[in-house]
């Protein structure tokens, strides 16, 4: 529901497809209750993990940067 701003009925049904994909790969593999593999979710929504590795880097060296004192 967070990552695309859908409603919950909406959310669910994709999740529900992720699992399907995973239990269709990998029929045999645990799949602990209401989770989904990441990488799935990252090739459903196509998100870009270097960019917000990118953001995550800008936003540690600032908060580094605010906490120093002199």
């Amino acid at each position: 529901m967070k990552i695309a701003d859908f409603t919950q009925s909406v959310a669910g049904t994709i999740k529900r497809n992720i699992e399907k994909k995973f239990r269709d790969k990998y029929p045999n593999k645990y799949l602990p209750s209401h989770c989904v593999p990441t990488k799935y979710v990252i090739k459903c929504f196509d998100i870009d993990v270097e960019f917000l590795k990118s953001l995550a880097t800008i936003q540690w060296n600032y908060d580094k940067e605010d906490t120093h004192t002199d």
